[in-house]
Formats: C-alpha cells, structure tokens, sequence
C-alpha cells in the first residue's frame, strides 16, 4: 500500500472515531451541547471527502478531508485548556498525534499537478 493510501486509512479511522466519540468519550458536562453533533458532522464529513477522493483521486476532496480533520483536532484545544481528566487529555494528544501523522502520509497528494512538467 502507498504513503498516500495508509493516510487515507488513518484518517478514515479519524473519521471513524469521531462519530463514535460521543459513546467511546462523553464530553464533560461543562460542554456545550452541540459538541457530540459537531463530532459525528466532522466524522461524517471526512468519510465524504475520502469516498470522492477514492473514486476520483481529487485533490480538492482530500483538502477537503484534511481541513476537516485539522477542525477535528482543534475540537479537542478546549478539554486541554478547561482541566479534564487525564484520560481524556491523553486520548486527545493522540488524536492529535494521529491526526497530524495522516495529514503528513496524504501530503504529497496535495501538492500542485504534474501534468505540465
């Protein structure tokens, strides 16, 4: 399997985990409550941006998907900043972590287009 295609799978997982998250990880009750629907959109979204990317190798659905994500790590920048609990902050550094390894494996199918040269 290509770099390319393992960030796509690591961020597919991303996407997985966050519509999942409101099960896996309730946000505090200190949370907005549009928090556990932002995550499941943001999930939802990077599904879509790499199901157009699958079928049509588009750079501007994979952009699409790595803002989504980079919106997705941002989520978590609250719960570091409010003191929650240790687990949560742990699970969000890997998030993050994760997040910012899948955008480097995609990044060379984001650069400008060959065709050209």
């Amino acid at each position: 399997m290509r770099r390319v295609e393992v960030g796509v799978v690591v961020l597919a997982v991303l996407g997985l985990l966050d519509v999942l998250s409101p099960w896996l990880t309730p946000p505090p009750p200190e949370a907005p409550p549009f928090v556990d629907a932002l995550s499941i959109a943001l999930g939802v979204l990077t599904w879509l941006f790499l199901a157009v990317w699958g079928v049509r190798r588009s750079r501007g659905a994979l952009w699409g998907a790595v803002v989504v994500r980079v919106l997705s790590a941002l989520q978590v920048v609250p719960a570091f900043l409010a003191g929650v609990s240790g687990g949560i902050v742990v699970a969000g550094v890997v998030l993050v972590v994760a997040t910012v390894i899948g955008i480097a494996l995609v990044a060379p199918a984001l650069g400008r287009s060959r065709v050209g040269a």
